[in-house]
């Protein structure tokens, strides 16, 4: 269900966020709004940006694709502005790089539509446990296009006074050929989290202990 959510999310957005935008703006009376709007999105695109660079996301993988394609709604105002360079020479140097992330993201969303899913698939859990108030255990595919095979096995951490937002606690890929391994004892970079996990034809949940 979840990534059939975000399957349609992300085709409907590839589809539309560049005609929304070129027709959207180009109907604006107003430049202050316009230039309101553009900072505006720039200033939140570069936040969530930061915030991934810190491994916190938004919680839930249908918000964190909602983010994206707003992300994406910014990268289609910058290149609406790049139409609008009055130096026609650093516009025509500017404008086939600019439109060729457009054109991959129309190619997706068309023939490339079957391609689309297999990456969006990557980013829906299979499998998703709460341990705790603040914890959540999610098991992601890495079998179909980015990954050669197995699974992500992710913990993360509900921030206390961001509710809305969720913290990488843990992550680890099982490969295919480690099914085999009666325990696997995984531990976070800093030594907070320790996770075991039994193979039994799946992968699922047993001990968490917060050290």
């Amino acid at each position: 269900m979840v990534q059939n959510t975000m399957m349609i999310t992300v085709w409907i957005g590839l589809l539309s966020l560049p005609t929304i935008v070129y027709l959207g703006f180009k109907r604006l009376r107003s430049d202050n709004l316009r230039l309101k709007i553009f900072i505006g999105s720039i200033a939140f695109s570069a936040f969530n940006i930061l915030l991934y660079c810190f491994s916190v996301t938004w919680k839930g993988s249908v918000m964190d694709t909602l983010v994206f394609l707003f992300i994406y709604f910014t990268y289609c105002l910058i290149v609406y502005y790049v139409f609008l360079i009055p130096n026609i020479i650093v516009q025509r140097l500017l404008i086939i790089p600019a439109l060729l992330p457009i054109v991959v993201g129309y190619f997706f969303s068309t023939f490339g539509f079957l391609a689309l899913g297999w990456i969006v698939a990557e980013y829906a859990p299979d499998k998703e446990i709460r341990l705790s108030d603040q914890l959540f255990y999610r098991e992601y595919p890495q079998g179909t296009a980015i990954h050669g095979g197995g699974t992500r096995i992710v913990v993360f951490e509900s921030i206390p006074f961001l509710p809305f937002l969720e913290s990488t606690a843990l992550t680890k890929d099982i490969n295919l050929e480690d099914l085999d391994i009666k325990l696997n004892e995984l531990e976070s970079t800093d030594d907070r989290l320790n996770i075991e996990v039994y193979s039994n034809n799946t992968l699922y949940f047993d001990t968490l202990v917060i050290r």
